[in-house]
């Protein structure tokens, strides 16, 4: 553990802190900083910033994601705002493990929807098996014209959209998985963001 009273040698205003393990022969080399504190002797250190998210929140429960392997099994995703926001990237493929989740007559799906970024097809489906259903799932915006496109009335101008899809009037069931997709094989570049996630009944 390093304790280095820098303002002992140095004062002044800087922009940047850098870390660095140099090597310039590139025989290697390595190096792990943490737990750094940078803070004024005799004062109290500002606390530690919160772990990434590392679940999507949905109606206030926080859920396990991982990249939908039957499409592209690389992560292209990322949290934010503490788990509510769900960033994807292009070619993006995300399943959220909802568990034994009961789609009824009443089942709504609320969120707010954004990209900067038009790919192939930009929506969300309900999942059992690992396999794209068109049968159970909707486009927002997008190139091609797959899944139900009830909703698929997305724009660029539109910023911030928000969607609220009574999924229940569509279809019933159980499924184990919700998954949104940012597709776009092509790889010219496409971008989803879902946030304020809500999965409920409306009587």
């Amino acid at each position: 553990t390093y304790e280095i009273a820098v303002g002992e040698f140095f004062t002044g205003s800087f922009d940047s802190l850098v870390f660095f393990s140099d090597d310039d022969r590139g025989r290697g080399s390595n190096s792990t900083f943490s737990n750094i504190e940078l803070f004024e002797d005799g004062s109290t250190p500002p606390p530690p910033p919160p772990p990434p998210a590392t679940q999507l929140e949905i109606s206030g429960q926080s859920y396990d994601i991982a990249a939908f392997a039957h499409q592209n099994p690389q992560v292209k995703h990322s949290l934010a705002d503490g788990g509510k926001t769900l960033v994807q990237s292009t070619d993006a493929w995300t399943t959220v493990d909802i568990g034994s989740f009961v789609v009824t007559e009443d089942t709504v799906l609320r969120f707010d929807f954004s990209s900067t970024d038009e790919g192939e097809i930009h929506g969300f489906e309900f999942d059992n098996d690992d396999l794209p259903s068109g049968d159970y799932g909707f486009q927002l915006f997008g190139t091609q014209t797959i899944y139900r496109q009830d909703f698929n009335d997305y724009r660029l101008s539109d910023g911030t959209k928000t969607y609220e899809i009574a999924v229940g009037e569509f279809f019933t069931g159980t499924f184990d998985s919700l998954v949104f997709f940012s597709d776009d094989d092509r790889g010219r570049g496409s971008n989803s963001t879902f946030s304020n996630i809500e999965l409920i009944d409306i009587a």
